[in-house]
């Protein structure tokens, strides 16, 4: 099946509904125009929700994902800790995203697929633009002036780029059968972009991508490289750097970095962050706002506080305990199985290698925010059908496609 068998009514449909459901952190802070959007995103919601409704059918994946995303907050209305606008907010897009990759993955997954990467793409390339018109920031907020622009403060745009970098490579060769020019300027200007804003752990983490998608894009991965065994490597070593101080042996690596929060300083949180979990083991805090969560971690830096542990297990911790890490094994496994199964399916081997870069990075940062990090192991679904191997050979008549399960 070639790019002429998509249907772009029904992709420009996904790309719309994407708009108002994967929020850019710039749209909080138009005024009026911030009204609107809002206002968009709640008539996108309800239908979304009306057609998932009706459509009575949930997948495994689609639950397992929405029990994560779900019980840390059922935790905080348990704990009667009070919902903070922003908290719920987000809470709706990320299962509004859920919900519509449910629908998408399973009826129209290519037009889904296609939609989501041109948003990507475009909010990539906006975001570079506000970087070069503004390079001291397009915006004030929260704590700092300045180094905020379309897709927020410079830590935290890794969370667009990064997905924008993969889903695009997964579009292109569904599509082409290779990397084409278009997907080598996305990762030229993503990276250009995190350098520029000086994110040098960003840059760490999709260089790290970057390198798995041009080592083994063609190459059947070994059965020990997959999504289980990252989540156990990590979860050991962030227990680590919270218990023992084996960070020591990673200061070199950290102040090279650049990071504003000093060695001891991430070694004090971490262990917080440990106290704290020991106390609530089972269900952990919940969802907070940051407010909240620095005044439960209640530890300052000499500039401020904390408003999360730096590390994305200890934070999973926190917000959920050993339930909520427990769904997310639980899913990150049922994950590994279908990558077993398919370990030439190129779209398995570009979400582990996401993921495996976002687990890296959240070694030193936390990730529970980010919107698209358990909705996009939703796509596994639609890879498992719409199969397709990377091909290193292209003509102009022939694109060599390896397709299973999908009609032309």
């Amino acid at each position: 099946m070639n790019g002429n068998a998509i249907d772009k009514k029904k992709e420009i449909l996904y790309f719309i509904s994407f708009l108002f459901l994967l929020k850019a952190d710039f749209f909080s802070y138009m005024g009026t125009l911030t009204s609107l959007y809002n206002l968009g995103f709640l008539i996108i919601f309800a239908s979304i929700l009306f057609l998932f409704l009706y459509r009575h059918l949930l997948s495994k994946t689609g639950a397992l994902v929405l029990a994560v995303i779900l019980f840390p907050f059922a935790v905080s209305i348990f704990e009667g800790v009070p919902s903070a606008r922003s908290v719920v907010i987000t809470l709706l897009q990320t299962v509004a995203l859920c919900m519509l990759l449910e629908i998408g993955v399973h009826k129209n997954f290519l037009e889904c697929l296609g939609g989501l990467a041109f948003l990507l793409e475009v909010y990539t390339y906006a975001n570079f633009l506000t970087i070069v018109i503004f390079p001291h920031g397009l915006y004030a907020a929260d704590f700092y002036t300045g180094n905020y622009w379309l897709l927020g403060y410079k830590n935290v745009m890794i969370r667009f780029l990064l997905p924008a970098v993969c889903v695009n490579a997964i579009n292109e060769v569904y599509r082409k059968g290779v990397y084409t020019f278009r997907l080598y300027c996305l990762i030229a200007v993503s990276m250009l972009s995190l350098w520029m804003v000086d994110n040098k752990t960003g840059l760490v983490g999709l260089a790290f991508a970057i390198l798995m998608l041009f080592l083994f894009s063609k190459p059947k991965l070994p059965k020990f490289f997959n999504l289980r065994n990252a989540l156990i490597a990590v979860a050991v070593v962030s227990i680590l750097l919270g218990t023992t101080s084996v960070i020591s042996v990673f200061s070199p690596i950290i102040d090279s970095l650049g990071e504003t929060v000093s060695v001891m300083h991430r070694q004090a949180v971490w262990s917080r962050a440990v106290e704290l979990f020991l106390k609530s083991p089972i269900f952990g805090y919940g969802l907070r706002s940051n407010d909240q969560y620095r005044e439960l971690i209640n530890l300052s830096t000499g500039w401020g506080y904390f408003s999360h542990p730096h590390n994305f297990i200890l934070y999973t911790l926190l917000q959920g305990g050993l339930i909520g890490m427990g769904l997310i094994v639980w899913l990150f496994i049922y994950i590994t199985r279908s990558q077993r199964n398919n370990r030439m399916n190129f779209g398995f081997k570009v979400l582990l290698f996401m993921y495996l870069s976002f687990l890296v990075m959240g070694m030193t940062e936390s990730l529970t925010a980010t919107t698209l990090f358990y909705p996009l192991t939703m796509l596994s679904d639609g890879f498992k059908s719409n199969a397709v191997e990377y091909s290193y050979f292209q003509t102009k008549k022939k694109r060599r496609l390896f397709r299973k399960g999908r009609k032309s």
